[in-house]
C-alpha cells in the first residue's frame, strides 16, 4: 500500500453552498455532491483506503481569484470529499494538517494535496503537555 499520494483537486464550493438546512436537519447540497464526485475523479488509483493509519495532510490552495478568502473554510469540504472518495476511512485519521494559501490559478482555482501516513509514533496530549 502506498504511504503517500499527491494530486490536484478543483477549488471547493463555499461552505454556504456545500450544506443545506431543512426540515430540522443538515444535508449535503447538490454542489457538495458534485464536488465529491470531482474529488473521486481527481484521485490517483489507490487500491484500498487507509483504514486505521494516522495521516498527515498538506494543502496548497490556489484560489480562483484575488478575493479575500479564509483558508480554514476549504478544509471541511476537502476532508469530507477525500473521506467519501475512499482515500481513508474517517477524517479523524488526519492528525496533522499544513495549509497554505498561494497565488490564484485562473479561472477556477485548484488545490494540490499531499496525503501520507505518519510513520513516527503518535503521542497523546499527556505526552506532549506534561
Amino acid at each position: 500500500m502506498r504511504t503517500e499520494v499527491q494530486f490536484d483537486v478543483p477549488w471547493p464550493p463555499s461552505v454556504n453552498r456545500y450544506w443545506r438546512h431543512g426540515r430540522g436537519r443538515v444535508y449535503l447540497a447538490e454542489p457538495g455532491r458534485h464536488y465529491i464526485e470531482l474529488i473521486r475523479q481527481s484521485m490517483p488509483l489507490f487500491h484500498d483506503p487507509w483504514e486505521t493509519e494516522h495521516l498527515r495532510l498538506v494543502v496548497m490552495a490556489h484560489p480562483p481569484d484575488r478575493r479575500k478568502r479564509d483558508l480554514d473554510n476549504i478544509l471541511k469540504a476537502l476532508l469530507d470529499g477525500l473521506e467519501k472518495g475512499s482515500l481513508f476511512r474517517d477524517d479523524s485519521q488526519i492528525k496533522h494538517i499544513e495549509a497554505r494559501m498561494l497565488e490564484p490559478v485562473r479561472p477556477k482555482g485548484l488545490v494540490h494535496l499531499i496525503v501520507g501516513v505518519i510513520h513516527e509514533p503518535w503521542t497523546t496530549d499527556k505526552e506532549c503537555h506534561p
